[in-house]
């Protein structure tokens, strides 16, 4: 048998898995941006150093963001629109935060360049392909349908 054909069986489980392990990324990253005084000022004096708002507020609406869509990924809800959002987010971030390919950083900054391009490639193809059988938007997809949630992933 065939790599290929063995793992067929799990196929239905991947998206989830990827949605999973995106989602965890972006969930994380927005408490550590809240999870104490300190990283609070660290990310208001970060945003502050590149022109955005560096207020408390905005650091919350930041941290809210992140979290939100990293949860919104991983049950697999409003994947499509939130796989754009987080790809203009990352693309954003990537510009202002990782661009600076000389000094003594400048292998860290291509490393973490390079991370943000493939979690955007990650994303391209949760925003191409969808949440998958094993979502929320799955689950609506069957109540409006009334179908299962593999055939109504596939008709989507």
């Amino acid at each position: 048998m065939h790599f290929s054909q063995a793992c067929a069986p799990l196929h239905r489980y991947y998206p989830l898995i990827g949605r999973v392990l995106i989602g965890i990324l972006f969930a994380l990253a927005g408490l550590s941006k809240i999870q104490s005084q300190a990283s609070i000022t660290g990310t208001s004096e970060k945003l502050a150093s590149v022109g955005l708002p560096g207020d408390v507020w905005f650091v919350y609406l930041v941290a809210l963001f992140e979290l939100g869509a990293g949860i919104a990924l991983i049950v697999g809800a409003f994947v499509h629109e939130v796989a754009y959002l987080l790809i203009g987010f990352t693309f954003l971030a990537t510009l202002l935060y990782h661009t600076d390919f000389s000094g003594p950083n400048a292998m860290t900054q291509q490393v973490m360049f390079l991370k943000n391009l493939a979690i955007m490639g990650g994303l391209l193809l949760v925003a191409a392909t969808g949440a998958g059988p094993w979502s929320v938007d799955a689950w609506l997809a069957t109540k409006s349908q009334g179908s299962s949630p593999e055939a109504a992933t596939q008709a989507s």
